[in-house]
């Protein structure tokens, strides 16, 4: 059951994450260093594609099935 809640969860928070990344464009006190912001925001587009691949997988088996 958590493989198939464990990839939407990652894509809900990641897309959470890159929503305060914009929000941050108008608050800029709300993360900090550029740098932090490059890094964060290839870890959310990272871990948005890993996720979505591992969805689309597990929902190719079930129509195998």
């Amino acid at each position: 059951m958590l493989r198939k809640i464990l990839p939407h969860v990652c894509i809900v928070l990641s897309l959470v994450t890159l929503t305060f990344l914009v929000l941050d464009q108008f608050n800029p006190t709300f993360f900090g260093k550029p740098f932090f912001h490059v890094i964060l925001l290839i870890y959310c587009l990272c871990v948005l594609a890993f996720s979505a691949i591992a969805v689309a997988r597990s929902r190719r088996k079930k129509t195998r099935r």
